[in-house]
Formats: C-alpha cells, structure tokens, sequence
C-alpha cells in the first residue's frame, strides 16, 4: 500500500476517533454536571434544616429562662411547645435527606432533645409549686 492510501484511510478514522470521544466526554460531563448539582442541592437542603433546628433549639432555651424569670407564663410554655415541635419536623425532614451515618447522628440528637424535654417539664413543675407557694 502507498502512503497516501494509508494517510486517506488514517485520517478519517482519526477524525471518527475524535468525534466519538468529543461526544462521550461531552454526555459523561453532562451527566456529571446534573448528579453535582443534585448532590450539592441536597446538602444544602440538609444544611438549611440543621440550622433550623440549631435556631429551634436556641429559641427554646431562651424561651426557658423566661419562663423561669416570669414564673410559668402558659404563653412562654406555648411557644416551648411550638419551638420543640418545629424542631422535630425539621428533624423529620433532616432524616429523609440524611445518609445512614447522619441519620444515626439525628436520632441520637432526638433523644437528646427528648431528654431535655423531660427536664423542661420538671422545670415547669418546679416553677408551678414555686408559684404555689408564693400564693
């Protein structure tokens, strides 16, 4: 064979070769490009709901000390309530979102919050029998 029927066989086939991978790279970046946005879109979501609940957590605990400072207001064990229920949606939503390992981080902080919501209400008693005894 001439080189020139060589070099007329070769380039084509090189012209193909590229094609093809301009087109693989191009679908495999597209693909790529739609699972990042997928998987940053749902940290964020999940970022979002961690600091709802970081936000639930402290206005709790503010609403705590007014109730210690204004002696069992049923408004300030109102808003408790909400703030704690707020709380466990978003952790709801949170453990949907969540991988196996966070869900178990999730559910230990549940527990935690189950614990101090215990306590609250053994707050709340204490400040109810100290109002009793002001009476």
């Amino acid at each position: 064979m001439r080189i020139s029927k060589l070099i007329q066989i070769v380039i084509p086939l090189i012209a193909l070769s590229m094609l093809t991978l301009f087109s693989v790279f191009f679908f495999t970046s597209k693909n790529s490009e739609r699972h990042v946005k997928e998987i940053v879109d749902k940290n964020l979501q999940m970022l979002n709901l961690l600091q709802e609940m970081q936000s639930n957590g402290l206005q709790t605990i503010a609403a705590v000390r007014y109730l210690i400072i204004t002696h069992g207001d049923e408004k300030t064990k109102k808003t408790i309530d909400d703030y704690y229920q707020k709380f466990l949606i978003a952790n709801n939503e949170a453990m949907k979102l969540a991988s196996l390992s966070t869900q178990e981080k999730l559910n230990s902080v549940v527990t935690l919050w189950q614990e101090a919501k215990l306590k609250l209400e053994e707050i709340q008693n204490a400040v109810k029998s100290m109002n009793n005894e002001k009476i």
